[in-house]
């Protein structure tokens, strides 16, 4: 089943994308701005994060605290905001019977925001950034966007503690006006709605906001030193995280080939991935193995993290780099069912109102609704002598970046 989204432009700059599935009985709903941590400076890292969390404290309809989330809560459905790279928004699931409330209520929180008890959710936002700090994957992570950016903070999207607390009114004022309204912004429906009533329904609760000028986005600065680093923490586990660069996503063909090594490698979502066979599988070397993918217009970040014994981290680093050079001449048969897997999981995010609004959401920010719409022919067309080739140009061991978060010498 192919996507079949739906895409207008409001006159106030909003861009709706409904897909249309009368056969469900919920709803799925992400409002975003195109704005996250890569919008942010150095000296206010954690703005961004801590506007989010003013979305659900009161708006000009619905001014009390909390009122918002339990409107949609009360009513068996799923309300959250959320922060990332590239956009901060809204996410909503509810019954078909509570959608427009779930539509009204959230165009109402992102654009007509209160900016309510902003001392109380600074102490909030500064207890998830400790939580984030004692998770040692996150710092792994945070460890190695050091030594692969320059301008690291913009991948840093919870924030810093000692910036979040010292952010005043006025400033979160100006971030909230600067960056949240209908022009950068974009709403994703997907579920039993009619698309003319729910454009109606839009127009009408954002009838009377403006516009503004074109938002500044913050570019990468990749660094290339590959090395090494590592960090002693309260673990019992070693959590290594190996990370290179790749091409960004300006030309989609890129994104398409980095989606497939992922998959190749073995993603966190299956047993599927030859790290994952050889490493957890045959080997036993590590109790957990991983790739992810980030792309953004200017570069890409491919990164595998995997948790092991202290005393099998360098058997594990070498059984990594061999199965990575194997990879150089992996098979047309393999490509294949890697790209069968690939397939396979988009089929399953169109089975699911909630995990198909997210790809649609991905798919807005990165390109456009087309290449979604021809998602099973770009991954067909990928032959197996690019992959090869993509594999031998980003994946050359000696040429990536390494973080260790290791446990605390006993000395």
């Amino acid at each position: 089943m192919k996507y079949k989204v739906l895409e207008e432009e409001l006159e106030n700059g909003l861009k709706i994308l409904i897909e249309p599935r009368p056969e469900r009985n919920v709803t799925a709903l992400k409002l975003n701005v195109k704005a996250g941590s890569m919008h942010q400076e150095e000296d206010n890292q954690g703005i961004m994060h801590l506007i989010e969390h003013l979305f659900l404290n009161g708006s000009e309809k619905y001014p009390k605290e909390r009122d918002i989330s339990r409107r949609i809560s009360g009513k068996g459905g799923y309300f959250n905001a959320v922060t990332g790279f590239d956009y901060t928004g809204l996410d909503g699931l509810v019954s078909k019977k509570h959608q427009e409330e779930l539509l009204e209520i959230s165009l109402d929180a992102m654009f007509r925001s209160k900016l309510n008890k902003l001392e109380n959710e600074k102490k909030v936002v500064c207890n998830e950034i400790e939580m984030m700090d004692d998770d040692p994957e996150n710092q792994g992570w945070d460890l190695l966007s050091r030594m692969m950016y320059k301008n690291h903070h913009l991948m840093k999207i919870d924030g810093k503690k000692e910036i979040v607390k010292s952010l005043s009114k006025q400033e979160v004022q100006r971030k909230y006006k600067e960056l949240f309204h209908p022009a950068n912004a974009f709403l994703v429906l997907v579920g039993p709605v009619d698309p003319e009533e729910v454009i109606g329904k839009v127009e009408k609760y954002t009838q009377g906001l403006g516009t503004s000028k074109t938002v500044k986005r913050n570019k990468l600065m990749p660094l290339n030193c590959p090395g090494r680093k590592e960090l002693e923490k309260d673990v019992n586990l070693s959590y290594v995280t190996v990370g290179s660069h790749t091409p960004g996503c300006k030309n989609n063909r890129n994104y398409w080939r980095m989606e497939l090594v992922k998959a190749i490698l073995g993603d966190n979502r299956s047993d599927v991935g030859r790290l994952f066979e050889k490493l957890r599988v045959e080997k036993g070397l590590v109790y957990s193995i991983s790739s992810d993918f980030y792309s953004f217009s200017e570069t890409g970040c491919l990164n595998t993290t995997f948790a092991c014994s202290e005393n099998k981290v360098e058997e594990a680093l070498k059984t990594f780099n061999e199965e990575v050079e194997a990879l150089n001449e992996i098979s047309e048969e393999e490509t294949e069912k890697y790209k069968t897997y690939l397939k396979g999981l988009n089929d399953r995010d169109r089975d699911d109102v909630s995990s198909e609004s997210e790809k649609i959401s991905d798919f807005n920010l990165l390109f456009d609704m087309d290449q979604l719409k021809q998602y099973d022919s770009q991954v067909d067309e990928l032959t197996v002598e690019e992959i090869r080739k993509t594999i031998r140009k980003h994946l050359e061991p000696g040429k990536m970046h390494q973080s260790i978060v290791k446990p605390k010498s006993k000395d």
